[in-house]
This record gives C-alpha cells, structure tokens and sequence, in this order.
C-alpha cells in the first residue's frame, strides 16, 4: 500500500476549516473581535524585553511580500492588535477577492520571526506545562468532529518549535489507510491552539530562507547560472509526488527562462526504504556528470512503482530488501551514461551519505516536513500538486520582480 504523505494534512486542514463555523468560533475571546481590553492590557505582563507588537509598516509590506502575487486580490491590514493569547500577536486583513470580500487573521510571535496564517481554537492545558497526549488526543477528536474511519497518534510536542510556541505533530490515518502529518502551536498560556500555514514574517520576509538556501544548497542544477529566480526542489526518489511533480517544474523552467533549478536530496525514509539510496546514486552521478543526474532521474521515476514493488511491504514486521533496488538503480545509472558499477562504489562511500545528510539537515533547517517541497527565492511552496499553473507561474514571475526584493 502506497502512502501518500500529505492527505493527513489536506484532510485535517478541511476539517479545520469547517470548524470555523461552530459556535465555539463566536466566542468573543476566541475571535479577537469583541475584546474590551485596552492594547495596553493586552500586552503580556512582566516581559520588557518583548518587542512588543509588529508596526503597521511591517505588517503591510509582509502582506505585499506574502499576496501581492495575485493582481486579481486586494488585501488591507485592517488592525495589529494582541491576540487573545499573550505573546501573540495579530494582523486583522481584508481581502477583496473574484469569490468576494472575506477577513482573516494573521499571527505572529513575539520574536517577529514567524507567522501562522489560520485559525485560533481554546485548548484545555496550562502556562508552561507540556501538553499531554490526553489534551492532544481530546483536541484532535474535537476540531475533526470525530470523523468516523478517522485514527491518529501524537508523534512528537516540541516546546519552544517557534518562539515559546510548543509544536504538537500528529499522524492522522483515514479510513482508506492513508496517512499524513499535521502540526499545530499551543500558546505559552496553554489555553489557545493555532491551527494553518506556517510561515516567516518580516518586511521581507523570505530574505533569510533565501540567503540560507544560497548558502546551502549542493545538489544537481538546470537553468542559467545568472538567472534572478531561484527554484530549490526537496524532493525524493521514491516519491509517487515528485514524479508527478517533473512537468509541472520543467515548464517552469522553459515558460520563465530567467529561472535556475536546484535539486537537493530529501529522502523520507521513515516511510521510503530506498530512497536513501537512491539519493547516493543521485548526488554520485550529479558531482561526476550534472547532466546525467537528469538522464537518471527521470529513469528511476519511471521504474518507481517496480522498484517499491519489491521493496516495500505492508507487513511492518519484514525487513525491507534493498539488494533489489541497488541493482536497479545500478542499471539506471549505466543507461544514463555512467558506469553503473563505479557509481554503485561510490554510493556506499561514507562521504556520500555525509552529503545527502547535509542536503536533508537543509531542508529541516528550512521546515521541510513533505516532498515535493519547492522554494522560489526563499519562498516555501508545498502545494504543487493542487495550486492552479497560472497561479503557480504567476508567484514565480513575481518573485523575480523588482516589487518583491
């Protein structure tokens, strides 16, 4: 059975969303809306050293970095306000879109590094107290109306992930078998949840990711070396995603000529067994011949359901074979003009796997958590399955323009 890593995602984001509509969302100290407090009460006790809320200046041209992408929507800071959670900031936005007129909030932490564009639920724990898997467990069957067929377990409560937000991963299992990740913040009061995006926050808020990934990436290219746009694809070998992922990027690359593509290994190998391996063979052929690597890619994708055939197994308890894999991708690499059997050597040499562990520490450093993950000069997308081409192409030129630098 093929797992498809971001259905637990796209599900628990929809159940999310209907969710907005149920009475708990009115509460006035929920929505942000109704507070009688002064900006000054809102403002967390004791911290002194917190820089206090995001200026209006910041706010609006995070939003023109974040959405300016779309001429065919308008979005307005209407507020900048504390939240009802201290620490926690708030941006109030109006938007005026084809579909029409909507609002939504956009949180920041209290560094001024983060965003979480979504949707702000009550949460049973306590200030500086870790979240129990209970209150976890109780937070998931509310906010998806206990879907039938629906399964989860908490992977991992990491305090401090962003800020002081304590960061809650859940994998979540349909009744199909299907799994996938999903993250959401607990306040440091323990009392609120934010559920959405998570993204940077800044003026310029994809500056940083952008001089990391320059810094960083060492992975296979195409595209002039000169060229303003920087396409850097995290991606895995065995990834049924990635695969279905080549034409979408390669007419990227030809519709928007002044675009480069980089791509770094990101095996998921808790769920792909041989896609580590295939990252070796990868990153060997690209440091002895960056055209090959191409040649070769695009023959694993195509044996790609072969391959996991005789690998992978439903049954957690077998170990998974590798050999038959190696002499796979040992055949790959010698039909894309290397010599399979050097390649073979030079993939089981500990320095290649220090390279694909760098390339994989990268796209962590960069919150990575899926494939294909793609960044266009910083920006993080993760939808390239989903988002429309023209928008897609429409982000992409933007991010090349004047008016986002």
């Amino acid at each position: 059975m093929k797992t498809k890593f971001a259905i637990g995602v796209l599900l628990f984001a929809a159940l999310a969303v209907g969710q907005a509509t149920k009475p708990a969302a009115k509460n006035p100290a929920l929505s942000g809306t109704a507070s009688t407090k002064s900006e000054a009460a809102r403002k967390p006790a004791g911290n002194t050293t917190a820089p206090g809320l995001p200026s209006r200046a910041t706010a609006e041209s995070f939003i023109h970095h974040a959405f300016g992408w779309d001429p065919q929507s308008k979005l307005t800071v209407k507020d900048v306000k504390w939240s009802p959670a201290a620490t926690v900031a708030e941006i109030d936005v109006h938007a005026e879109t084809p579909t029409g007129p909507g609002d939504r909030a956009i949180y920041v932490t209290s560094d001024h590094k983060n965003t979480i564009a979504g949707q702000m639920f009550p949460f049973g724990g306590q200030p500086g107290v870790k979240p129990t898997e209970a209150q976890v467990d109780a937070f998931v069957k509310q906010i998806t109306a206990n879907s039938p067929g629906l399964t989860w377990t908490v992977l991992e409560v990491k305090p401090n992930a962003l800020d002081n937000l304590t960061e809650v991963t859940v994998v979540l299992t349909n009744a199909q078998g299907q799994r996938g990740g999903q993250r959401f913040w607990v306040t440091p009061d323990g009392q609120h949840v934010l559920l959405g995006e998570n993204g940077p926050f800044g003026a310029d808020p994809f500056a940083a990711a952008r001089a990391e990934l320059t810094k960083g990436i060492n992975g296979p290219s195409k595209g002039p070396a000169t060229a303003t746009i920087l396409l850097v694809e995290f991606g895995d070998l065995e990834c049924p995603s990635c695969k279905a992922a080549v034409p979408i990027v390669e007419r990227l690359l030809k519709e928007v000529p002044n675009s480069r593509l980089v791509f770094q290994q990101f095996p998921l190998t808790q769920i792909h067994h041989w896609a580590y391996k295939a990252a070796q063979f990868g990153d060997c052929i690209a440091r002895q011949n960056n055209g090959a690597y191409w040649k070769f890619m695009d023959a694993v994708y195509g044996v790609q359901e072969d391959i996991s055939g005789h690998v992978e197994s439903s049954d957690p308890n077998k170990k998974p074979d590798l050999s038959y894999a190696e002499q796979k991708l040992t055949e790959l690499a010698g039909q894309s003009g290397m010599n399979g059997k050097q390649i073979a050597t030079c993939a089981a040499d500990p320095s290649t796997s220090n390279r694909v562990d760098r390339s994989m520490e990268l796209g962590k450093q960069m919150q990575v958590t899926g494939t294909p993950t793609l960044f266009i000069n910083g920006r993080k997308i993760q939808t390239l399955g989903s988002m429309p081409y023209d928008s897609l192409k429409r982000l992409v030129e933007f991010m090349g323009s004047p008016a986002a630098r």
